[in-house]
């Protein structure tokens, strides 16, 4: 952390007045990205919920199975309702990571990335 000041100081030196707007872009740039993000996982909801109905329907199907064939029909539900499932979870859960951190407390975002532009 003591490491940051001297970093800010000598960037801020070199922007000058262009620091000022550097620093209001990144914040209104934090809501936008966060925004953004809430906006894909909305996106990937409706597949979340096709992947539990198909799961929910191969359990109804696998019941009332009469052949082989139907059981494996049942089971390419399953297998579809998981992967329905489990892909977009996995990417909701990767892209929510910061989004409370951009809107919460975007200064932390911005010095995040000026520090990562070092």
């Amino acid at each position: 952390m003591d490491q940051i000041a001297p970093i800010l100081q000598q960037l801020a030196d070199k922007l000058g007045v262009a620091s000022e707007v550097l620093w209001q872009a990144l914040l209104k740039q934090a809501a936008i990205n966060a925004y953004y993000r809430i906006f894909v996982v909305a996106l990937t909801l409706p597949l979340i919920v096709t992947g539990v109905r198909m799961f929910c329907k191969y359990n109804s199907m696998r019941n009332s199975a009469k052949s082989w064939t139907d059981r494996e029909y049942a089971e390419n539900y399953m297998l579809g309702g998981i992967a329905l499932f489990a892909i977009p979870m996995l990417l909701d859960l990767a892209l929510m990571g910061g989004v409370f951190t951009r809107l919460l407390n975007p200064e932390y975002w911005a010095i995040q990335q000026i520090m990562g532009a070092f």
